[in-house]
């Protein structure tokens, strides 16, 4: 276009070199613009293609970052998991415990009681046992007495006969 102007400049003559200096420059102008519209252009491709690989490094990352977050917390659940299993066998163990330390108290608390019961039935037969020695000493103490009266009665019965029949047996 201001190549025409510039050819339509030079007929007009001496009147249209203003013009046509005018016309080359606003070509010149035109030049410069197509090139910065076309660095322009590369500029926005170069800035377009940056931002869509940023783009894509980022979502690789956040897709990195997502599976290792998801592992992670899969690997939490499983522990936690497996820590909600241990507690719940633990509890289970402390109750059987529990109630077999109930049993244990109980059969300690019987025994307790057996024991003392058979306490009280070794004092009772020691007290029966002194007090059966004591009648049998009694009885002995007694026996010997009767002996020794029967003795004397017997001697006494032996000089009766004599002051009687006048004789000994």
């Amino acid at each position: 276009m201001s190549f025409n102007a510039s050819v339509e400049a030079a007929r007009a003559g001496e009147l249209g070199k203003g013009f046509a200096v005018v016309a080359e420059e606003v070509g010149n102008l035109a030049s410069a613009s197509g090139g910065a519209a076309e660095e322009i252009g590369k500029l926005i491709t170069s800035s377009v293609e940056n931002v869509e690989k940023m783009i894509s490094e980022m979502t690789s990352r956040v897709e990195q970052v997502k599976s290792e977050t998801k592992a992670k917390i899969d690997s939490g659940l499983s522990k936690a998991k497996l820590c909600e299993d241990s507690l719940t066998l633990i509890d289970g163990h402390i109750g059987g415990m529990s109630s077999r330390i109930s049993e244990i108290n109980i059969a300690s608390n019987e025994q307790a009681s057996g024991i003392q019961d058979v306490t009280t039935s070794m004092s009772n037969l020691s007290h029966t046992a002194q007090q059966t020695t004591k009648v049998a000493n009694d009885t002995l103490k007694y026996s010997e007495e009767i002996l020794q009266k029967s003795e004397d009665l017997i001697h006494i019965s032996k000089n009766l006969s004599v002051l009687l029949n006048g004789r000994s047996d």
